[in-house]
Formats: C-alpha cells, sequence, structure tokens
C-alpha cells in the first residue's frame, strides 16, 4: 500500500512538478533507491551479481550499468570498484586493448569467465560512462581508456549495412557479420552513440548516431519494436528494410526508456520516439504493459513487471501522457520496500530498469543534445 508521502511523490510527479522541493524529494528517493542496489547487487569487490541463476553470476551488461549509475550517483568509489573489478576479471588487466568477456560465474567447481564473447551494448556502455567520468571528475586516464575502449568497438563490434548505414552488431565474434547480419535495436541508445561521437570524434560513432534513428524506424511496426531483427543483405540490392523476428519483450522495453531518456532537442529524437508510440496506445487501454508484442501485426501476451512500468516512465513523461505516466508510477512505487529496492530483492535486471526510469524522471539521469550526462 502506498503511503502519504508515495502518494505526494506519485501526485507532484504525475503533474509533472517543477518546484525546488519536489525535485528534491524525487532525487532523494532516486538516490535511496541506488544505497539500496549498491547494497543488494554489488560486493565490496565491485562485481554487480545477478542471482537469478548458478549461485549468482555477472555479465559486463551488469558491470556497464553499474558504472553508469554510480557515475549518475556521484559514486566515485563505487565506480572504481566497478571498473577495476571487470578490468581484472573480465578482460584480463587490458581493458581497452580489449573488450571484456560478457558472462563471469561459476563452471566447474571454479569462478572465472564462463561466456569468452563480448556484448557490444554493454562494450558501449563501459566506453560510455568512462568517457564521461573523465569529463566529471576530471580524470584523464579515464579519458584515454574510454577512447580506446569506444575505438575497440567501433572496430570489432559494428558494420556498415549497404544502403543503411553503420550499426552495432550483439558481439565481436558468435554472430555473423556476413547475410543474415542480425542486429538488436535496444544496443544504441540515441544519446549514448552521440555522446560517444561527441567525446571522441570518432567517424564510425558518427555514422552509427546518424544510423540509430532509421534503425528504430525501420524495425518498428506499428509503433513496436523487437528484441532482434535481421538483414538478408544482397550484395546487389540494399535492403528495403529490416525484417524483424516478430517478438518484443525484455530487450526492447529498453529502446523505449531510452527514448524518453533522450534530450529532445538531440538530432534524431523526434523520430525515434514517433516510432515507438504504439507502446502508449496499448496503455491507454491496458493497466500495465505487455509481457511480449509479436511486432509485425501488434498482438501482445501477458502483463510485464513492474521494471517495464519502471522503464516506460520517461518515455511516458516525454510524450507527456500524464495519466498515464501516474498510472505506471504508482504501479511502481507500490512495489517499493523500506531497502529502497522493489518487488523481489534478486530481481536485478527490474531493478536497473526501475533505476534508470526513476533517474530520468527525477532528473537525476540527464543528458544534454550532444548525449553528455547532466551532472548536478
Amino acid at each position: 500500500m502506498i503511503d502519504m508521502a508515495r502518494r505526494d511523490f506519485l501526485g507532484f510527479l504525475g503533474a509533472v512538478a517543477v518546484s525546488g522541493g519536489p525535485l528534491m524529494m524525487a532525487k532523494e528517493l532516486w538516490q535511496s533507491s541506488w544505497r539500496g542496489y549498491r547494497s543488494s547487487f554489488i560486493d565490496g569487490q565491485g562485481r554487480i551479481i545477478d542471482y537469478s541463476a548458478d549461485k549468482g553470476f555477472s555479465t559486463s551488461e551488469g558491470q556497464a550499468y553499474g558504472m553508469f549509475l554510480s557515475l549518475a550517483a556521484g559514486d566515485r568509489p563505487a565506480f572504481r570498484r566497478i571498473l577495476s573489478w571487470t578490468d581484472t576479471n573480465m578482460a584480463g588487466g587490458r581493458l581497452g586493448d580489449v573488450l571484456p568477456a560478457w558472462k563471469w560465474g561459476l563452471r566447474g567447481g571454479k569462478w572465472g569467465i564462463t561466456g569468452a564473447n563480448s556484448a557490444a551494448d554493454a562494450d558501449a556502455w563501459m566506453a560510455y560512462s568512462l568517457l564521461e567520468a573523465a569529463h566529471v571528475w576530471k580524470d584523464h586516464n579515464l579519458g584515454v581508456l574510454g577512447h580506446n575502449l569506444a575505438t575497440r568497438v567501433a572496430n570489432d563490434e559494428s558494420i556498415i549495412i549497404n544502403g543503411f548505414g553503420r550499426v552495432l552488431i550483439p558481439g565481436a565474434s558468435d554472430f555473423p557479420d556476413t547475410p543474415p547480419v542480425i542486429v538488436n535495436p535496444s544496443y544504441t541508445p540515441l544519446f549514448l552513440a552521440r555522446g560517444i561521437a561527441h567525446a571522441t570524434n570518432l567517424p564510425q560513432w558518427k555514422e552509427i548516431a546518424v544510423t540509430t534513428p532509421r534503425l528504430i524506424t525501420a524495425t518498428s511496426r506499428h509503433g513496436f519494436v523487437p528484441d532482434w531483427a535481421w538483414v538478408p543483405q544482397r550484395p546487389d540490392k540494399p535492403p528495403a528494410g529490416l525484417p524483424e523476428t516478430g517478438i518484443g519483450s525484455f530487450g526492447a522495453i529498453r529502446c523505449y526508456l531510452w527514448a524518453g531518456l533522450t534530450n529532445p532537442d538531440t538530432e534524431g529524437a523526434g523520430v525515434v520516439l514517433a516510432a515507438l508510440k504504439g507502446m502508449a496506445r496499448y496503455l491507454t487501454m491496458h493497466r500495465a504493459p505487455p509481457l511480449t508484442v509479436q511486432v509485425a501485426d501488434a498482438s501482445t501476451h501477458g502483463s510485464g513487471g513492474i521494471g517495464f512500468s519502471g522503464a516506460l516512465l520517461p518515455y511516458l513523461g516525454a510524450l507527456d501522457k500524464q495519466r498515464l505516466l501516474q498510472q505506471q508510477l504508482g504501479r511502481v512505487l507500490a512495489q517499493r520496500e523500506t531497502s529502497g529496492l522493489f518487488g523481489q530483492p534478486t530481481d536485478y535486471y527490474t531493478e536497473n530498469l526501475i533505476l534508470f526510469g526513476l533517474g530520468g524522471l527525477s532528473g537525476a539521469i540527464r543528458f544534454d543534445n550532444e548525449g553528455g550526462l547532466i551532472t548536478s
């Protein structure tokens, strides 16, 4: 049950209040949630632990999100620990020269790398976080590391699709860079591509930033976007579009989140948001977002958890859908525990989605029109 403080919070956020008091209260709630997340999911070494299986495992995605969230929270000690653990255990102490492994955990009674391939979205988030941390904390070494990692991602985890543009592929290996080319629309937030391009001046990242709105538009149908899409690229004919696999769920929900977090003055931001209006239309008739969407015909199945609702908060705010925003915010806050976490304490992914969503709604996570992180 939502107590009076939560009701007040729900009311002023639903009305997009801008006075100093409510915003300070909103940011403190976000900081409280960050502290709960840090206490529950980050160990003393800086390893972010997903407890959903294998006695607790870690991924480069989790490490990357942890780096970014600690930066947004102004938590420099946590940032340093997360970076150090990631470098040592996932990149053999050579982060930037090599891409980190995507998974670390227990196998055959020993702890170590259990998935050696890289994950392009995690690598891009790490590069972005390093570059922004270098700017915020005036740390030249972080900037060099971020630039090297961004270069490695561009060289090893991106390709040009004929007639379309440069995109990230899922990883440096195990995914073909010949037809069909597999892409994940949620892997490249527009602000992230713009931010890396602006910070590094790397031409590949400028190309990725230009292609990102095209990618979202080409893969979306009926205002929904899929988790995965592929390009049956032909050398004699540019593709007319990217035929989707058909299902949008746990990966795709981030596309709506990233669209909502993007500064509206960013080039291409309006194009991305316009391509994703199907979710808002769905919520006018349903209290919870769908668990899965068949993108081809917009048919849906099940109800997404509160992490999905949390991810949609900045998106609904960007569309100025205040009633829908208030409804989804109430669904999230009704599950908030005194620890600052939401729902099950083992649900790492849900907590990440909510932290990003509440961060965008409260102003704790903001970006300028070139994708740079705006800090307090």
